[in-house]
């Protein structure tokens, strides 16, 4: 494996230039490591020089609109040589072609006439490849683009290069995938035989690895424990929010609270709070936002709650994005969120989800129809393909290929009918097919991608359970800090932490700050600098406050106003029901200008 530093282009250098056809190269790496400046800024160039053709594969229609936004800066002769193109779009043409069992060249010609465009090209990128397995649950059909990549790429002198910050699923999928595919006669589901075909070594290829290291020292990470501490979180942070969460309904319950919250605010960028899913093509103000995204790299709304529709290669540029927030079950997902948020100078605040042991029990109780319904067809699948011919082969007879061929096609065609029964029946949802099983013109197909993933996501929902009876509550909490690459003892002490209340933390805060501005005179630009600094902190001290207090949100209000210090009747208030030992002096003097201008000092005072 390559030397490991900063950026993709570090790590590849020049071996790009070696790299032949039938090569596998995976490249792992973080945002912002430079994948896609690799892909456009020096892979590009090479394949202009050249005379090569990219075609550059890609997940999300907002990636891909951000993509041409920024290939439009070269000249027509560079952006000629490369095409951007979503997955879905190669997965929809594949799905169109015409089942026929009785015409298998008929069949052969349409599967045929939809790759032709793509026959030309020298470099294939799949880009965020962990598309095929992470999506393959809710967009089954990912199991016609990864087909046609193998199948087709592959065999036609392609070179494959598959990005990902989270890759090591999809390569080992891809490797072991690649293994059957150097057989002929696979068929459908890739059944082959050893015995009689043998390794084609000529189509082999390459395997290229590179990787570049993760460091996540920027983030100061915190937790949350309910989902209803979101929303006063949020009002009472400064900056931008970019939160993620797990389902639609969760998202648009948050952006309901924080608008009704910041109703009377003064602020209109308080009132912000925009909502994306996958059919924010439908809604305005959504769309707008994407657009927004597109154009400048940062999010104008400011809080963006998003479901996993953002959660793959948009790159957010914004020194006002703060804040994040994750839910998220997996290692993928929430590296794939987080990745969103690029590196600048400063600090964020990244929140991370306490979730408990009843949600993986309801997550993998919830896949548990899937599984099952997967294993049994793959299971009916190896013996009524599979074993005809390794009995045949046992006996010394020769295999018929195109009796071989014919006896899947007749086996998809009749589990396609009892799969229909089942449901109809009512023995099996049509949820849990729709969650392993792609439609391909009318009948169903088990997606292999499906299957694995399913696979995967129960062993990991059971190990997580297994941690619950050895680490109690904090098991999940202590598994996502572990993807951040904390150590033990800094897992503890991160915990520890965050079971002290919010209103002691804020306490706190606020007792260090004001310890260090002591004594020290501030102009009134200065002093409006330091309330916001401890405003989020003070606001949770005052919420705290018993709510018949009647000058609360009199005080409130006055702390929400982004024009002025804080006030000496304000500090009064709050070193009297807040137990903040402290007074606020202002003194009026001449200025240079004549006029009498303010000088504010923060002083202890007596208890």
């Amino acid at each position: 494996m390559a030397e490991m530093n900063n950026t993709v282009s570090d790590v590849i250098g020049g071996e790009y230039q070696k790299w032949k056809p039938n090569d596998k190269i995976f490249i792992s790496s973080p945002t912002g490591t430079g994948k896609t400046y690799f892909i456009l800024n020096v892979l590009l160039p090479y394949a202009y020089q050249k005379e090569k053709q990219i075609l550059y594969l890609v997940n999300r229609r907002i990636l891909k609109q951000q993509l041409e936004r920024e290939l439009s800066r070269e000249l027509f002769e560079v952006r000629y040589h490369i095409k951007i193109e979503l997955y879905q779009t190669i997965e929809k043409r594949m799905s169109n072609i015409r089942y026929n069992i009785q015409n298998k060249c008929q069949q052969a010609m349409g599967y045929r006439s939809v790759l032709l465009e793509f026959e030309n090209y020298d470099y294939v990128i799949c880009d965020e490849c962990h598309y095929f397995l992470a999506d393959s649950n809710y967009n089954t059909n990912t199991g016609l683009s990864f087909r046609c990549i193998q199948d087709i790429f592959s065999f036609s002198n392609k070179i494959r290069i598959f990005l990902s910050a989270t890759i090591c699923n999809v390569k080992d999928y891809i490797i072991s995938d690649d293994e059957k595919r150097l057989f002929q006669k696979t068929f459908y589901y890739g059944f082959h035989w050893k015995n009689t075909i043998g390794v084609n070594g000529a189509n082999k290829g390459k395997e290229w690895n590179y990787e570049t290291p993760c460091n996540y020292d920027y983030l100061d990470i915190h937790i949350i424990n309910r989902e209803d501490e979101i929303s006063d979180l949020v009002m009472n942070g400064n900056g931008k929010w970019l939160i993620f969460v797990d389902s639609i309904n969760l998202g648009k319950e948050l952006q309901e609270a924080l608008r009704n919250k910041w109703k009377h605010s003064d602020d209109e960028a308080d009132k912000k709070v925009i909502m994306l899913s996958s059919d924010y093509a439908e809604e305005s103000e959504s769309a707008q936002e994407v657009y927004s995204i597109q154009k400048d790299n940062r999010q104008s709304a400011k809080v963006l709650i998003s479901t996993s529709v953002m959660d793959n290669g948009i790159s957010l540029i914004d020194i006002q994005l703060r804040n994040i927030i994750l839910i998220a079950d997996t290692e993928v997902e929430f590296m794939q969120m987080l990745g969103r948020k690029r590196k600048d100078k400063e600090r964020v605040n990244l929140y991370i989800y306490r979730q408990s042991r009843v949600h993986f029990l309801n997550r993998q109780s919830k896949i548990m129809k899937m599984r099952e319904a997967a294993e049994k067809y793959w299971g009916d699948a190896k013996k009524y393909v599979e074993t005809p011919v390794k009995e045949c082969l046992k006996l010394g007879g020769e295999v018929n290929w195109v009796y071989l061929q014919s006896l899947e096609w007749r086996f998809i065609e009749e589990k396609h009918k009892q799969i229909m029964q089942d449901i109809a029946n009512k023995q099996i949802e049509i949820t849990d097919v729709n969650g392993v099983f792609n439609v391909y013109d009318g009948r169903y197909y088990l997606n292999r991608l499906s299957m694995r993933q399913i696979e995967i996501l129960f062993q990991y929902y059971d190990k997580i359970l297994k941690n619950f009876d050895y680490d109690g509550e904090d098991a999940f909490l202590k598994e996502q800090l572990r993807w951040l690459g904390k150590s033990e003892e800094e897992i503890g002490d991160i915990i520890a932490r965050s079971k002290i209340s919010r209103k002691e933390k804020s306490r706190q805060t606020v007792l260090e700050k004001f310890e260090e501005i002591q004594n020290t005179e501030m102009d009134k630009e200065k002093a409006v600098v330091f309330k916001k600094e401890v405003r989020a902190d003070l606001l949770v001290l005052v919420q705290g406050i018993d709510e018949s207090n009647t000058e609360k949100e009199k005080v409130t209000e006055s702390l929400k106003k982004n024009d002025r210090p804080i006030s000496k009747e304000n500090m009064e208030f709050l070193r009297k029901y807040c137990n903040l030992p402290y007074e606020m002096v202002v003194e009026k003097a001449s200025g240079s200008s004549g006029k009498k201008e303010s000088t504010y000092v923060v002083r202890g005072a007596l208890e």
